[in-house]
């Protein structure tokens, strides 16, 4: 059994990554991880990209356990996503 509880931005865990070389400049907070609280099975964070930036799937990259969802949110509606995978 795990405990309830609630995860605001600054009880997550941020990890600084990238660069504005390469546009993925960002911080990924750790809300559901095992450095901020238990969880069976599930991870979760939230990205944010610095300004200037354009993207954080970058590098590619697998998990061997696990699968990835993206989910992009506030975009202006012009705005366009593209996931391009494959080998």
């Amino acid at each position: 059994e795990y405990e309830t509880v609630k995860i605001d931005i600054e009880k997550a865990n941020p990890v600084r990554l990238g660069d504005n070389k390469t546009l993925n400049k960002r911080t990924i907070y750790q809300y559901v991880h095992p450095n901020v609280c238990e969880s069976c099975q599930l991870l979760m964070g939230l990205t944010m990209l610095e300004p200037g930036n354009a993207w954080n799937t970058m590098p590619c990259h697998t998990h061997e356990r696990r699968m990835e969802v993206y989910f992009y949110f506030d975009m202006d509606e012009e705005t366009r996503v593209f996931h391009l995978m494959g080998e």
